[in-house]
């Protein structure tokens, strides 16, 4: 059973609790509601914050400035407080009806951690880098539960896989090691504001858990991803990747120590992809 259900996004976003997130706390039907909104720096907002949140449903609010750091607080909260199972669920999510049940049947395989993939992202690249774990029985209809290795060679150095909800019981929680935790936030805190969105939550998330001794994230199929239309990508795509590699050389560079030997592949990975952009830019990128 899910004790608490948390959801977190940012100021600009406040609308999906509303319009998804409550739709999950009636799916769920957690003990303690929680949700976490970026970017809130003044009284106002934080008053405008508690008048528009129903009530029951807690409020944390903070200036994270990104995703990753948001949900590695996240983390270190949960692991301090002893709260004994959690459900973290992206805010433009809706968990499918069945949840629970699902939920029941993982935990009684023994899985103390596992994320959920939308039905409309299970054809992605992300099946071809995961392993068949096992097998789970709804309704009469067997779903596949899958590894995915946090690991690979160029592509996704550290990813930590489907991502659209993240279950943890508080026996996982207590594998992460709290140092690492704290460095990689740290880590993802110290670049530029302007870079640190392009750093995706899957990768500091893949570092803090594979380093805690975690190398495969089970995952099943079970929420709807209602996409946010105002993220489209626009034109210039090297001057964009360019941004996103030097990102994440600017990230591994604060990374590269002897506890996480790998991370000096990731940068050397980023650092000739962060070059090969450089001369698309530097000759006009239409």
């Amino acid at each position: 059973m899910v004790h608490t259900l948390i959801t977190y996004l940012p100021y600009s976003r406040l609308f999906e609790v509303k319009k998804y997130f409550l739709e999950n706390v009636s799916r769920v039907n957690p003990s303690r509601a929680l949700i976490y909104i970026d970017d809130v720096f003044t009284e106002d907002q934080l008053s405008f914050v508690l008048k528009s949140i129903p009530e029951g449903v807690v409020v944390k609010s903070g200036f994270w400035g990104n995703r990753s750091a948001c949900f590695l607080q996240i983390l270190m909260d949960l692991r301090n407080d002893g709260t004994p199972d959690t459900l973290v669920v992206d805010s433009d999510n809706i968990l499918d009806k069945e949840f629970t049940l699902i939920d029941e049947k993982m935990l009684s395989k023994g899985f103390d951690f596992y994320t959920v993939m939308n039905w409309e992202s299970s054809k992605t690249h992300l099946i071809k880098r995961s392993i068949k774990l096992d097998q789970i029985e709804i309704h009469g209809e067997k779903r596949d539960v899958f590894g995915y290795r946090l690991t690979g060679f160029w592509k996704g150095p550290f990813f930590l896989g489907p991502k659209q909800a993240v279950r943890v019981t508080q026996r996982f929680l207590q594998k992460l090691n709290p140092q690492i935790l704290k460095e990689v936030y740290d880590a993802v805190q110290s670049l530029d504001p302007l870079l640190r969105n392009m750093v995706s939550d899957e990768t500091p998330l893949a570092i803090t858990f594979y380093y805690s001794g975690v190398k495969i994230t089970p995952w099943v199929i079970c929420s709807r991803h209602f996409y946010n239309q105002s993220r489209r990508i626009l034109s210039r795509a090297h001057t964009r990747r360019l941004m996103r590699s030097t990102a994440y050389v600017e990230f591994a560079r604060r990374l590269i120590k002897w506890r996480y030997k790998r991370m000096l592949w990731f940068y050397l990975r980023y650092k000739v992809t962060q070059l090969g952009h450089s001369i698309p830019v530097l000759f006009g990128d239409l």
